[in-house]
């Protein structure tokens, strides 16, 4: 893999473009020239998210190693509709796209939607993985979570995008502990207004997203790497007691609760 002199300003750049078969594949690599042998870290993000939205882990890994940052279809800013795909479906992307690109083994850090990605591929491609690093992971079977992605995908196809909105800043974010989390009003705006003005292609990534997820009946094996799962304690949308039951599955795994 060829890697780029990371700045800041890289991170907003247009991504490059690796396909596989149908699909193609976005993303961005760093090095620093005395650390680009060492095993790289690769960024899988969530819903809503961007390269940009890694600045800050970006930056505390390069020093130590490379950088790949990924989107798959559908994901991220890659604007690529594949409704078609399901969720054990990436783990092979994950692979093709490493294999491609000539890289034998990484360390893998998924955040939410990505953390799925993250742990399908780790468990199926175990000799491609280094050790794995997990945010907001859960089975995704919950009663109350299955009805929340419902009724998001009720206010998505009847175009009311103020109250998908409000639905979504008050699922991610746990309002009855504001004073806690001290996450600010003026964050909880940019969000809403983040999602309040999706564009057309977003809002069908984010309903055929959400109707992989429901169609997901859950992982029947786990990695068996060095694993982190890590989430807040506070955390409304997956459960912290949902990212342990996973932490217990797997067999060389810790879990990290943060606190507030």
């Amino acid at each position: 893999m060829k890697f780029s002199t990371y700045s800041p300003a890289e991170l907003k750049k247009p991504a490059q473009i690796q396909k596989t078969g149908d699909y193609r594949i976005q993303y961005l690599a760093f090095s620093a020239p005395e650390n680009e042998q060492n095993t790289p870290v690769m960024f899988l993000g969530g819903a809503f998210q961007s390269f940009s939205s890694f600045r800050n882990e970006v930056e505390q890994v390069l020093p130590e190693c490379p950088v790949i940052l990924a989107d798959m279809p559908s994901q991220g800013s890659n604007d690529q509709l594949a409704p078609e795909l399901e969720m054990d479906d990436f783990a092979d992307l994950i692979a093709d796209f490493l294999r491609a690109q000539n890289v034998s083994k990484v360390k893998l850090m998924g955040v939410s939607y990505g953390s799925a990605m993250a742990t399908l591929f780790a468990a199926k491609y175990p000799e491609m993985i280094d050790r794995l690093l997990l945010s907001g992971i859960t089975c995704f079977r919950r009663d109350s979570l299955i009805t929340l992605l419902e009724d998001s995908l009720q206010l998505l196809d009847a175009g009311d995008m103020d109250a998908f909105a409000t639905s979504a800043v008050c699922s991610l974010i746990n309002h009855n502990r504001i004073e806690d989390t001290q996450i600010s009003a003026t964050y909880r705006r940019l969000l809403w207004r983040q999602i309040a003005r999706l564009n057309d292609n977003e809002r069908q990534r984010y309903a055929q997203n959400t109707r992989r997820l429901l169609r997901f009946k859950g992982f029947d094996r786990f990695p068996e790497c060095d694993t982190l799962i890590a989430t807040g304690e506070y955390d409304n949308f997956t459960l912290p007691q949902e990212n342990a039951a996973v932490a217990r599955q797997c067999r060389n795994a810790r879990l990290a609760i943060i606190h507030n």
